[in-house]
């Protein structure tokens, strides 16, 4: 994986994590706007939930204004916080027998960011595993393995790319693509259902590039 697209795909999970992290951000949404950056999306599409996800996203921004934010809120609302339906952020919820907060996955994934020196910031109040702190963590990691093959240091990205490579198939493999997947088929808007869709296909990409990496060092 070379360094444009490493940085590509850091972008892009910088985007997905603060989409699924928080209600929607005017501010954030306002950039994307006048950066047209689903105009110039760094990672073309791969499969048809990436076509059709970048496609909602671009014309979704192209006729963006802040009097859609009631609508976004109440779409994010009704996605992930309705107490009868929530879809659940959370790694644990998705993948252990008794669909627990707090469960097991979690401190595997809290052992991860720590090994980065990193700590989740409502460590007390949100568990870890929510899918917008995964995803940062993954972007993070890619980032910094994109930092050590410009700084000509391959044995040093070699190991980003290992550690990416091992928390995408023991964590995000495992439960985001439901959780992507429910998400799009549930969302009432185009954001939330082509962010959905879009995050789909990046992580299938992803995986599939780290995977070529893998055998390429062998």
């Amino acid at each position: 994986m070379n360094t444009e697209t490493l940085g590509a795909c850091a972008l892009a999970y910088n985007f997905f994590s603060r989409i699924f992290l928080h209600a929607p951000d005017p501010l954030l949404l306002d950039l994307l706007t006048r950066e047209r950056l689903f105009e110039n999306w760094p990672m073309q599409p791969e499969t048809p939930e990436g076509v059709s996800g970048l496609a909602l996203l671009a014309d979704f921004f192209r006729s963006y204004t802040d009097a859609a934010l009631p609508t976004l809120n109440a779409d994010y609302t009704a996605l992930y916080a309705d107490p009868g339906q929530a879809i659940p952020l959370w790694e644990s919820v998705w993948t252990t027998r008794d669909r627990l907060l707090f469960d097991g996955p979690m401190f595997d994934v809290r052992a991860a960011y720590a090994a980065y020196g990193l700590v989740s910031p409502r460590a007390a109040h949100e568990p870890d595993d929510h899918i917008g702190l995964e995803l940062s963590f993954l972007g993070g990691v890619l980032n910094e393995a994109a930092g050590a093959a410009d700084r000509q240091n391959p044995e040093e990205a070699l190991s980003h790319l290992e550690v990416a490579r091992n928390f995408l198939n023991s964590h995000l493999a495992r439960w985001a693509g439901n959780f992507l997947l429910e998400t799009a088929a549930r969302a009432a808007t185009p954001l939330y259902g082509g962010a959905a869709l879009l995050c789909h296909d990046t992580l299938f990409q992803t995986g599939a590039l780290l995977q070529a990496d893998s055998a390429h060092s062998l």
